[in-house]
């Protein structure tokens, strides 16, 4: 729909995640880097080391003025905006609301608490409305001690979650997450949650819902998935499933947002910038986030998008889709709750995947696995830290050669 009304034309080149992204952008010559980049909240710190993207209020100011104010937090480093959000997302509760009727549950009353969770895991499978309760992947980690922590309001790392510069360091083995995280692996060892370990699609826990033998009622996931199950429901798959949709279990109210958001190069081609600042004014009008928050699951990343009425009929009709955009507006804006930024964005994510499977998979000791977990982490981050400033460490990884991924130089007048 752009390329029919601008003289300029969108041409789309794929990743496969934030590390294939970062790889092809540091073998890419500077002809050959992409004007706007979408990547995931995780790869923050990456991105802004790189110094290749400018910051969104060195455009244009007005562009980002109504961003929804946990977006903002999130995507916000020592001070300043550095990336526009746009596919805004939280993790909700997603469930089926006909098991949780016969398991004799209030299918519009979903547990909010992890106690409450738990015991609805374990009511739903002694009723036999299903052979499980909640399915747990191996981002449990992540679940308590980052989104537990944002919802506590308490910091994961010193140095303000690593917002405002120095080095960060984190101790994930405190007496909370070792309690949540001992609480969550006796429901796996008493037989009504069950651990799947990775989610290999995305969607392994998803199809566990609606798997006709063996399943589980409930999962936490994305809600930018939302829109995708809605249009398999409409479509009259898997009949007799009801959707329903909750905020985020847990300790307090509200979540971490993730999703991604948009880093525009710094080509210094007043022209390109020119032609890319064209492109994302195009994409922030209220109308075209509130027409993917519509189709997704995303939430809207300003205030003025989700009073769209194209939005706004959509939630009527289903609920479930606002979850979490009551969720973003009702979550309290601080270091907390804006999220931990690092550098070694992937290797975080693997040990607290590492994490989650040592402790519920392997039943190792959970204080334990958690301090071994921060040291780790630390490692991590006195190393990326080194690298930074210029002076690496031996044995680590260096990205080089040429990109599998890599395109060629745009011709004038195109947006990649």
């Amino acid at each position: 729909e752009f390329d029919r009304t601008h003289e300029s034309t969108l041409n789309l080149r794929q990743f496969g995640g934030d590390l294939s992204l970062v790889e092809a952008l540091a073998a890419a010559s500077p002809n050959d880097l992409p004007d706007v980049v979408i990547a995931t909240e995780q790869a923050t710190r990456t991105l802004l080391d790189s110094s290749l993207f400018m910051q969104p209020d060195e455009c244009d100011p007005a562009l980002a003025a109504a961003v929804l104010p946990l977006a903002r937090a999130t995507y916000t480093v020592q001070g300043n905006l550095v990336a526009l959000p746009f596919g805004v997302s939280v993790p909700v509760l997603i469930y089926d609301m006909a098991e949780f009727r016969e398991a004799g549950l209030d299918p519009v009353a979903p547990p909010l608490t992890l106690d409450a969770l738990l015991d609805a895991s374990a009511a739903i499978q002694q009723s036999g409305a299903s052979p499980y309760g909640w399915v747990l992947p191996d981002s449990c980690g992540n679940l308590v001690l980052e989104q537990y922590s944002a919802q506590r309001g308490s910091l994961v790392s010193s140095s303000d979650n690593g917002r405002n510069g120095g080095l960060a360091v984190v101790d994930f083995a405190t007496p909370t997450n070792i309690a949540d995280l001992t609480e969550i692996r006796e429901g796996v060892v008493s037989g009504h949650v069950k651990y799947i370990g990775a989610n290999s699609s995305n969607f392994d826990d998803l199809a566990d819902i609606v798997a006709p033998t063996d399943g589980a009622t409930m999962a936490i996931h994305t809600s930018a998935a939302v829109g995708d199950i809605l249009e398999l429901l409409e479509s009259g798959n898997w009949p007799g499933v009801e959707l329903g949709g909750g905020p985020l279990p847990g300790p307090g109210e509200g979540s971490l947002s993730g999703g991604n958001a948009l880093w525009m190069l710094d080509s210094c081609d007043s022209e390109r910038v020119g032609r890319t600042l064209s492109a994302l004014k195009w994409l922030y009008e209220p109308q075209q986030l509130a027409r993917l928050a519509a189709a997704t699951g995303y939430v809207p990343a300003t205030g003025a998008a989700a009073t769209e009425q194209v939005l706004l009929d959509r939630w009527a009709q289903y609920p479930q889709l606002k979850v979490a955009y009551d969720q973003v507006v009702s979550t309290p804006v601080s270091d907390a709750t804006a999220g931990l930024v690092m550098g070694p964005s992937n290797d975080r994510a693997f040990v607290l995947y590492d994490v989650c499977t040592k402790i519920m998979a392997d039943g190792e000791d959970v204080k334990a696995t958690l301090q071994d977990a921060s040291r780790l982490m630390n490692d991590l981050l006195v190393q990326y830290d080194a690298l930074q400033s210029g002076a690496p460490l031996p044995n680590q990884p260096q990205v080089s050669g040429p990109s599998s991924s890599a395109g060629t130089a745009l011709p004038p007048g195109d947006v990649e």
